[in-house]
């Protein structure tokens, strides 16, 4: 009896131990994804880590001329506006990540042409975790 009560102890500490690193993990992968979409120019797909119910914050001048707090429906607008204006030619994450309870945010740089003009920013992605998943809640450059 006693030793059934260690395996389930032990098993209990295993699936916890599980949750935290696969939420950490899911983090990379998230950033993984996102990367992605600013590579491919597929910058629409960014969509999928959005949350639903809460603006995002945008701040980057040389992409969009309107910057601030924005709802999905505007952002959608946005990121097809970006796909047509906006081709990435290296986008590169430090190593580090920066993480406070559950958020984290991630520098990378940017360089890209848009309308034949080439500039690199310092971008900073910020997610959150909402409800389980990894999301997108302001994307900034300096």
């Amino acid at each position: 009896m006693n030793k059934n009560k260690h395996y389930s102890l032990l098993i209990i500490l295993v699936l916890c131990a599980a949750g935290v690193f696969s939420q950490s993990t899911s983090n990379e992968q998230v950033y993984t994804k996102i990367k992605n979409c600013f590579v491919n120019n597929d910058f629409v797909k960014l969509e999928n880590f959005f949350p639903n119910d809460r603006k995002i914050y945008l701040f980057i001048p040389p992409v969009i001329t309107r910057n601030g707090y924005f709802t999905s429906q505007q952002l959608h607008f946005i990121l097809k506006d970006m796909q047509k204006d906006i081709t990435t030619l290296n986008f590169t994450y430090e190593d580090k990540d920066r993480a406070s309870g559950n958020n984290t945010s991630k520098k990378a740089t940017w360089k890209f042409s848009k309308n034949g003009e080439i500039s690199t920013v310092n971008i900073y992605i910020y997610v959150e975790s909402i409800s389980n998943e990894w999301k997108i809640v302001q994307i900034k450059i300096s």
